[in-house]
């Protein structure tokens, strides 16, 4: 089955969720379904915070056409999803159907809004008391089964407002263009930021990015009203209420700063005994030792290590998410799935 589970196309999730929702129950397997604003998540699991969550989202970026059209190319298999996230949803589906009447220890929450955030998915769900005891299995990170993401950077994400004075196009001295404004402070504030061909290497350091300006309601007119967005990730050596007082700092009184979006920033001790369970679930499956990594991105684990809840982030191998030519690999996941179950009885055990 395909579904264009995009969030902008909630009757495409809608279908997804009636799928899997269908298919748990073929196997003799009831879920949950709950709704915040609009987004889906669905829930198995006999409590509320089992030994082990395993936690996805079925909600996938936006593409061409043509990319939600699946194709395999030897190994590859190509396709907006394949990797973010839905090769890792089916190994958790897949682990739930074979295993969940005989293992009362885990459960399984699949979100709908991971992509825009999460608050209506996980976030809700960790607010109402779902979670887990001993781990939660996400994944949505690493680019390799043979990786273990120890560090999410934290987002922060700041509208910039500037307000001119309108007046007509052919009399800009009677105005105070918006845009100009704006204009003149970004470079300001980014300065405060290393440029990247400073950046040590693997990049770990706090960014940001200019994602979206809007400005002007004709050309005939000059703005008194424009508007930058500013994706800004943080690492452990910064903190977000530093950043914001610094960009407060040098705003003229026509600039002002809103925060749109604060979260967390995810760390893990790769040396737990849980992070170490699952490391030596890689070594049995595949032989290889697990490469502990860092990712410059950001996931729904920030929700349960507020509760201190070990979370392990590592995926099916592959590359390009949210790319034009996004592939996982085949035999990944049939060895990720492996690496699962060595996992669970690893922790049963």
């Amino acid at each position: 089955m395909l579904f264009r589970s995009t969030s902008d196309r909630p009757e495409e999730l809608a279908k997804c969720f009636d799928f899997v929702e269908k298919y748990l129950l073929e196997a003799g397997i009831k879920s949950k379904r709950f709704v915040f604003n609009d987004k889906l998540s669905l829930y198995v699991g006999r409590v509320t915070k089992p030994a082990v969550l395993l936690c996805g989202h079925l909600d996938i970026v936006e593409g061409r056409d043509e990319q939600f059209t699946p194709r395999l190319e030897g190994d590859k298999l190509i396709g907006r999803g394949s990797l973010d996230m839905k090769s890792g949803d089916a190994v958790l589906i897949e682990y739930t159907k074979n295993n969940f009447k005989t293992n009362e220890n885990f459960g399984l929450l699949l979100t709908g809004d991971e992509e825009i955030g999460g608050i209506n998915g996980v976030g809700s769900l960790v607010e109402r008391g779902y979670g887990a005891t001993e781990a939660v299995v996400i994944p949505d990170g690493g680019q390799s089964h043979l990786n273990l993401v120890v560090k999410e950077k934290g987002v922060l994400q700041l509208a910039v407002i500037a307000h001119g004075k309108a007046a007509h196009g052919s009399r800009p001295w009677d105005g105070v263009n918006a845009i100009g404004l704006l204009n003149n402070f970004l470079p300001k504030f980014e300065n405060f930021f290393t440029p990247h061909n400073e950046h040590p290497d693997g990049h770990w350091v706090t960014t940001c990015n200019v994602g979206k300006i809007e400005g002007g309601l004709a050309i005939n007119q000059v703005s008194d009203l424009a508007t930058a967005h500013c994706d800004i990730r943080y690492t452990e050596r910064d903190q977000p209420e530093k950043i914001i007082e610094r960009a407060k700092s040098i705003c003229p009184p026509e600039i002002q700063i809103e925060v749109m979006f604060n979260e967390p920033m995810f760390l893990a001790d790769p040396e737990s005994p849980t992070l170490k369970h699952y490391r030596a679930a890689i070594k049995s499956v595949t032989r290889n030792n697990a490469k502990i990594i860092f990712s410059h991105g950001s996931s729904d684990a920030r929700f349960f290590t507020v509760n201190n809840v070990p979370v392990i982030i590592s995926q099916p191998t592959g590359e390009g998410l949210h790319g034009p030519d996004e592939w996982v690999s085949v035999k990944a996941i049939e060895e990720y799935y492996k690496i699962l179950e060595d996992f669970m009885k690893r922790i049963a055990a």
